[in-house]
């Protein structure tokens, strides 16, 4: 793992971000069962690749220097 990056987990708030998760997962779940027998679109699908592509953002944002941006 880049040094870099240790700083940021160490700093990172556990308990929000897993308690997001799961409401994300718990989200996708209800999605999945409400949506369970249309065969045309998987819509938890969507939500899952949204999650990670969030997840992806926030590493990106959350390894940035504030202080360059000034």
């Amino acid at each position: 793992m880049p040094k870099q990056i240790l700083p940021y987990l160490k700093q990172c708030d556990w308990v929000i971000l897993s308690l997001a998760l799961a409401l994300a997962a718990t989200g996708v779940a209800e999605i999945y069962s409400a949506t369970q027998y249309e065969l045309s679109e998987t819509y938890y699908v969507k939500q899952i690749y949204f999650i990670i592509l969030g997840l992806v953002l926030l590493a990106l944002v959350a390894s940035l220097d504030y202080r360059l941006l000034a």
